[in-house]
């Protein structure tokens, strides 16, 4: 993750991680967001870097994982060898906090949310380089490439498992 989510991790204190655990992120959240300012980012996908979004953006996420913010009770399909992105235009502070917690923030419909899946993403950060949370592992840069490995990795599942359950079936790839 890259923007307000990173440098909000990066500044919440292991002391203060310790006796709030996930709210200490929230409460340093809020204490910067004010004042932060926007990342100006071109995200590109594919190995031909086409453009798919540019401007200025709050957060930057990337994942791939069965869970991804805004996917509400859907499941991602971890197979599928797609990298889910999700970058949230610069707006006003003010706008996300009049319109409700997170889950209300990454609704599937937002038009602050512009949202890709793809095999290759590459950003740039027009700038100074910026802070990115990869896994709780903090780095600055002004580049970022993020590649999807369809079948790197095995996992034993139970009988129930459904690498592709009828919830997602029904989303469609932005």
């Amino acid at each position: 993750m890259g923007g307000l989510t990173a440098e909000a991790s990066a500044r919440t204190s292991r002391a203060l991680k310790r006796r709030l655990g996930t709210l200490a992120y929230v409460l340093t959240t809020l204490s910067i967001a004010r004042d932060f300012e926007s990342l100006r980012l071109r995200v590109s996908a594919g190995p031909d870097r086409d453009p798919v979004w540019a401007g200025e953006a709050l957060m930057l996420l990337i994942g791939n994982g069965r869970r991804f913010p805004g996917e509400r009770m859907r499941q991602a399909n971890v197979e599928d060898g797609l990298v889910n992105v999700v970058v949230i235009k610069r707006a006003p502070t003010l706008d996300y906090l009049a319109r409700g917690a997170a889950d209300r923030l990454l609704r599937r419909d937002a038009r602050h949310l512009v949202r890709v899946k793809v095999s290759h993403l590459h950003v740039t950060h027009e700038g100074d380089p910026v802070q990115f949370s990869l896994d709780g592992e903090t780095i600055e840069t002004d580049e970022l490439t993020a590649d999807s490995d369809p079948g790197a990795m095995r996992f034993h599942v139970g009988p129930g498992y459904d690498p592709a359950p009828e919830e997602w079936s029904r989303t469609t790839v932005e």
